[in-house]
Order: structure tokens, then C-alpha cells, then sequence
């Protein structure tokens, strides 16, 4: 879910999980 998006402090990986938050 959204939780796992605030723990990225990475921007590459942060867009990685903005576009997948489906799949998390």
C-alpha cells in the first residue's frame, strides 16, 4: 500500500513505487 511509498526516501525507487502502489 501507500504505507511501504513513504519508507522510499530514494526518488528513483519512490517513482517506481508511485506507479506500482497497486502491486504493494
Amino acid at each position: 500500500g501507500k504505507m511501504a511509498y513513504y519508507f522510499i526516501k530514494d526518488d528513483e525507487i519512490r517513482e517506481f513505487f508511485s506507479k506500482n502502489q497497486e502491486g504493494f
